[in-house]
């Protein structure tokens, strides 16, 4: 009984050090992420659509919050124009 004790004590540790290690190894192993204008579901320059596929958020939400931007202030659109610039295409 003491041996299956032992067994199961030893088997927690590597449990989670083995889940750690896998995690560390599959996020290495990814390639990064980039920021940039996609081909595709593009409207006007792409720079929502890379928005929204880098941060993961909805790309209608980032459209809505870009036009909200460029009504209100002369901000978003420089910032739109500034993404256009700097964004390289897919």
């Amino acid at each position: 009984m003491t041996e299956n004790t032992q067994n199961t004590q030893d088997q927690q540790p590597t449990t989670t050090q083995g889940t750690t290690q896998a995690t560390s190894q599959a996020t290495a192993g990814a390639p990064p992420r980039r920021l940039v204008r996609p081909r595709q579901g593009r409207v006007l320059g792409g720079v929502c659509a890379g928005v929204a596929e880098y941060t993961g958020v909805d790309v209608t939400v980032i459209r809505l919050i870009t036009v909200a931007s460029c009504l209100f202030g002369l901000a978003g659109v420089v910032l739109y124009l500034a993404g256009v610039i700097l964004m390289p295409q897919e």
